[in-house]
């Protein structure tokens, strides 16, 4: 996995595919072995921990629309344009550019 995909606090699978947080000292290891961490894939489990509701159109995470189909995430931004979000990273990257941190909730 390419380091500069992550930020401090990105949740990632780490040694016996469990789940944690990156931490300002993973970076020199990830780096070094790319192989140490893997994506985690989203899934309604972690939009549920997030915070989100569901709603027949979609998720809503702080008043922003996520859609699925298919086990496939996204946001629309208009005309066509989609933000895919096929890991847990990627939503608390898109979040973080709006100022917001995600925080598991439940």
């Amino acid at each position: 996995m390419n380091s500069r995909e992550l930020r401090i606090g990105n949740f990632v699978y780490g040694a016996m595919d469990v789940p944690g947080k990156v931490e300002s000292k993973d970076f020199e290891k990830i780096e070094q072995n790319p192989e140490s961490v893997r994506p985690i894939p989203l899934m309604d489990l972690w939009l549920i921990r997030f915070g989100a509701v569901r709603q027949p159109w979609g998720w809503v995470l702080n008043e922003i629309l996520i859609k699925t189909n298919n086990d496939r995430f996204w946001i629309e931004l208009g005309n066509g344009n989609r933000i895919k979000l096929p890991f847990v990273h990627s939503l608390q990257n898109f979040f973080s550019l709006l100022g917001t941190e995600l925080e598991i909730k439940s």
